[in-house]
């Protein structure tokens, strides 16, 4: 028989049997166990290739899911405190049994006094839940656009996906309530539960306050499209250091938009100031438009006819600040700062001599021309009139109190009075003489102006008069002493003054240290005049330094009740309507956190955080997006990082340990598995082996006695 035939015999045989596959060339004859030990070899190659293969496949999987989880992973513990700006006086939680709250949306209702209320029956309540829905569930997403609000319907069943439920109890019933900061309730309480969440205030003005840092407290998961509060279960109760927190702006120095300053009454809001102080006149111009008699006071003392605040203009900032839990208080600056009414009566403001004219700033009211008491008896009156609100917002004519004002008082240039022979003779006319004493001194004319001021018929309705510290602590006169029941000192020269006015029995609201025009160069923790050029400034600390109880010796005894509040002011020589927001905010932030929080709260470190975070989530997220930086960041970079550094050290290391012990173990269980299946695949392909080749000769052996013997 041919070598051919034969390898044809057994290559037939194997192809039928199909235990394995025998290739071998059919010009020569086989060495059969040769053939059949390297084809065994090379499948036991090729599956243990294939199981390597898929237990790394495993391992990547298993690391895969353990990635996943740690970034979905957000510790629970993260200190919420570090979103919140101002800093609330209490936040508690057991950080052993906390958890995140996590939800799609909310739902909230309503209990006043104990009963459930609709909120279109409390106008405050409803447009701020409409306001802050909206911020408090807009997205940031990775499209690009801050403003795109689209939704996914990724979900992770690791996180309890709901709806929750937030109900509002307020103990004041009354719909429309007076705002009147020198007697109002700001305090609140939030309770994040388990299943529920419940914001409490006596006011409705407390529940703002309360709706904002509920706000700022809700995070997004940048992964997914729910929301989520950690440290929950957590209660806040919460309550302002001081009653009054201003801003005051300037508008007749660098005439501003009322768009604009509807946008900042919008920021004083995320910061939980109350008080916007608008100082309407000065030297430079009178924006305020006069009505009926004295109609041409604002045609020829303002910028132009069409820079001027109408009654409707002012009717809509006070109505816009009202339902933001925020008083409007106008400033007309006299006796000084007075120049700008001579453009429309001349014989109201003084002449100055030849070295103090050069100043616009130096001149002052003619104290002696009744024409002077009658134009401010009518702006007085003007103010106080609720026709402006009554036709814009008749609802809110009880609601808003329009009887207190800033009637300025600051840096009077006396002289202006002492060298005006028109003052000087009238006074000599009657022997130095008035109803009010005798005209001894520069001051006593200043003192005479205010006494005489003071007799008038609409000032006498004013219940709350501010005035800047000069008129306390400058004008030293018998004839004039200000109303302690009605009169405020705000200090404004130096910190160092407070103690004075205070201890005089004065409410008294601290402005110095907290100018906003000015910028606070602050190096580390250290102000200084000069920094060196290469040094990062920080424009916010000065503001954040500078505290009202520093300014009493430890020693001394006061009466801190007296102390009523803070104020920021934003001067407007060097700013216009374009770039005051942003030269006022951020670095009003730090500000009011001074005014609200507690006096312990002091650390630069925290309040950077703090500061920094409220940003980005609170101002830049809300679309105010021209608000500068207080350090090189991009927001969204920013809200992404943090949310994915949320995990703690302790928390990442736990998450590693079990992905590392996890492999380990399956990758050891794979590996016996494997160990004991390749023993048996083993075990049975050498059987075969060794039955195939005694096979094999046999057939081969009988074919060729079969030959033989044919």
């Amino acid at each position: 028989m041919s070598s051919l035939q034969l390898s044809e015999v057994v290559g037939h045989y194997h192809h039928h049997h199909r235990e394995y596959s025998l290739i071998y060339s059919s010009s020569s004859p086989p060495s059969s166990s040769s053939s059949l030990s390297r084809s065994n070899n090379s499948m036991i190659m090729r599956t243990l290739t294939s199981h390597r293969m898929m237990m790394i496949v495993f391992s990547l999987l298993v690391l895969l899911l353990c990635c996943n989880h740690y970034t979905l992973g957000y510790n629970p513990n993260t200190e919420i405190i570090k979103y919140l700006v101002p800093r609330p006086k209490e936040v508690s939680w057991d950080s052993s049994q906390t958890r995140m709250i996590s939800f799609y949306k909310l739902n909230f209702a309503l209990e006043v006094n104990g009963n459930s209320a609709s909120v279109s029956d409390f106008p405050i309540v409803g447009k701020a839940l409409d306001r802050y829905t909206k911020w408090m569930f807009k997205l940031f997403t990775n499209s690009g656009s801050d403003n795109d609000n689209s939704n996914n319907n990724d979900e992770d069943n690791e996180f309890d996906f709901y709806t929750d439920n937030v109900v509002i109890q307020i103990r004041e019933a009354t719909k429309l309530p007076l705002l009147n900061v020198f007697d109002i309730d700001e305090s609140y309480e939030i309770s994040i539960k388990s299943r529920g969440m419940v914001i409490k205030s006596n006011t409705q003005f407390g529940f703002l306050r309360a709706l904002e840092t509920f706000a700022q407290m809700i995070r997004r998961n940048p992964n997914s499209n729910f929301f989520f509060i950690p440290n929950s279960p957590i209660v806040i109760k919460d309550s302002p250091r001081y009653k009054y927190r201003g801003l005051m702006i300037d508008v007749s120095r660098n005439y501003i938009y009322t768009s604009t300053i509807l946008d900042i009454i919008e920021l004083m809001s995320f910061d939980k100031l109350n008080v916007l102080h608008i100082h309407l006149s000065d030297a430079q111009s009178f924006p305020y438009q006069m009505y009926g008699k004295f109609s041409k006071l604002s045609e020829k003392s303002s910028f132009s006819k069409d820079l001027v605040f109408t009654s409707n203009d002012i009717a809509t900032i006070i109505e816009f600040a009202y339902y933001r839990g925020i008083q409007v208080i106008p400033e007309f600056d006299m006796p000084g700062h007075a120049k700008s009414f001579a453009y429309a009566y001349s014989e109201v403001v003084s002449s100055c001599p030849t070295r103090l004219s050069a100043n616009i700033n130096n001149f002052p009211f003619n104290v002696v021309e009744p024409l002077t008491y009658e134009l401010i008896e009518a702006i007085i009156a003007q103010w106080q009139s609720t026709s402006g609100i009554t036709q814009k917002a008749p609802t809110l004519a009880s609601s808003v109190q329009l009887t207190t004002m800033h009637l300025g008082s600051d840096e009077i240039v006396k002289s202006c009075w002492t060298e005006n022979p028109v003052i000087t003779d009238f006074f000599a006319a009657t022997g130095n003489q008035t109803d009010y004493g005798k005209i001894e001194s520069a001051n006593d004319i200043w003192a005479y102006f205010q006494a005489r001021l003071a007799s008038g018929e609409n000032y006498q309705k004013i219940s709350n008069l501010i005035f800047w510290e000069d008129l306390f602590l400058r004008m030293k006169s018998s004839l004039f002493t200000p109303d302690k029941t009605k009169s405020i000192c705000q200090i404004w020269r130096d910190a160092k003054n407070l103690p004075e006015c205070v201890n005089r029995g004065y409410r008294t609201i601290l402005s110095a240290g907290y100018y906003l025009d000015m910028v606070q160069n602050v190096v580390g923790n250290s102000p200084t005049p000069t920094p060196p050029p290469y040094t990062f400034v920080d424009t916010w600390k000065s503001l954040y330094l500078v505290d009202p109880n520093d300014q009493f010796n430890s020693s001394e005894t006061y009466d801190s009740s007296k102390i009523i509040g803070l104020e920021a002011a934003m001067w407007g020589e060097n700013v216009h309507n374009e770039v005051i927001i942003s030269t006022i905010f951020p670095r009003i932030s730090a500000f009011a956190e001074r005014a609200w929080s507690p006096s312990t709260v002091k650390s630069l470190d925290d309040a950077m955080t703090r500061l920094v975070n409220h940003r980005c989530h609170t101002q830049v997220k809300r679309n105010f997006k021209t608000i500068p930086p207080l350090k090189p960041i991009y927001c969204k970079y920013q809200y992404l990082y943090e949310l994915e550094s949320e995990s703690d050290w302790a928390h990442s290391a736990v998450i590693a340990l079990f992905c590392l012990v996890g492999v380990l173990l399956l990758s050891l269980v794979a590996a016996v598995v494997f160990s004991i299946c390749m023993c048996k695949k083993y075990r049975s392909i050498k059987k075969a082996y060794k039955n195939d080749i005694s096979f094999s000769e046999d057939k081969l052996s009988s074919y060729y006695l079969k030959q033989r013997d044919e």
